[in-house]
């Protein structure tokens, strides 16, 4: 079994390595995902920044769509986490209408209880 380390070396790796916007917002979200309750907010910034930024493309490709819902939601809990808690409100309910778009039950239930 890898350890804690190793994991958020590949995981890294795979953001360094994507080739198309969408890989490197995918890989972005899964690194915060495994990091998103320990990571410092300086750290997290930058890589939410990034990976918000890669999602803000109007082009219809319901992928796009689907990492920038996963950003949204990330973003909501790091900033619960540090205390901005109007910023994590406003990118919960932005995820939530995403997530609601797409029919994905199981985010909503998630955004539901996060927000309530």
């Amino acid at each position: 079994m890898p350890r804690e380390d190793e994991i958020i070396i590949d995981l890294q790796s795979k953001v360094d390595s994507a080739k198309t916007p969408l890989e490197k917002a995918t890989a972005l979200n899964n690194l915060l995902t495994k990091l998103r309750y320990d990571i410092a907010f300086s750290d997290a910034m930058p890589l939410l920044s990034e990976a918000l930024d890669l999602t803000d493309i109007p082009d219809g490709i319901p992928e796009n769509y689907q990492q920038r819902a996963r950003t949204l939601s990330l973003h909501a809990i790091v900033m619960r986490n540090h205390g901005e808690y109007e910023i994590a409100l406003s990118s919960a309910k932005t995820a939530l209408s995403y997530y609601e778009q797409f029919g994905d039950i199981e985010q909503q239930a998630h955004l539901h209880n996060s927000i309530g």
